[in-house]
């Protein structure tokens, strides 16, 4: 009786793979067949996982060769898998194998669905422009906004917001001063996220 190789398991095991590790193996095993059946159209660049003109990971420019070796690679990886996880429990490196076949999986689903799209908190740049922007004329806020939110309005747009009571000023002379923050939360609900 041995403990299981797997990182982080130390279950107690006849071969160096437990049940368990097995079993979440033969999971990820299960997922190949539809990876497989998927990766030609990333390889041939027939299926578009991110938008046209997007940069590469390297920050260059997009990569415009014929076929993607990256997925092709991977669907030659895959193929080699056999689709039975108890046979690789016997092996010594039966760790290394099943945390490969997990690798290849996840980057094989990673190259079809595309990448995460990035999480925003909102919240968090709403307590930075708080702490950081007085309230300010309409002016002085719409290129300011521009700049440090990235969004364009006009003065118009505040005053008309203000005019329906969505927005309210701060100091009303000798010129309305809004709050950049409550601007943008109106910005959000009448423009959208």
């Amino acid at each position: 009786m041995t403990e299981c190789t797997a990182e982080a398991c130390n279950q107690s095991t006849e071969q160096y793979l437990c049940n368990q590790c097995v079993q979440d193996l033969q999971a990820w095993i299960d997922k190949i067949p539809l990876m497989l059946s998927e990766l030609p159209g990333v390889i041939y660049r027939t299926a578009q996982t991110k938008p046209i003109g997007a940069q590469g990971s390297s920050g260059g420019a997009a990569d415009l060769s014929p076929i993607n070796l990256d997925a092709l690679q991977l669907k030659t990886n895959l193929e080699t898998v056999n689709p039975d996880a108890h046979t690789y429990a016997g092996d010594e490196h039966a760790a290394g194998i099943a945390w490969l076949i997990v690798d290849w999986v996840q980057k094989a689903d990673q190259l079809i669905s595309g990448p995460e799209p990035e999480w925003v908190d909102h919240q968090q740049i709403r307590e930075r422009i708080e702490g950081q922007a007085p309230p300010m004329p309409t002016r002085k806020l719409v290129p300011w906004l521009r700049q440090n939110a990235k969004i364009s309005l006009n003065g118009k747009d505040i005053r008309n917001w203000a005019a329906r009571g969505k927005l309210h000023p701060v100091t009303r002379t000798p010129q309305p001063t809004y709050w950049p923050h409550e601007v943008l939360a109106v910005h959000r609900e009448t423009k959208g996220d």
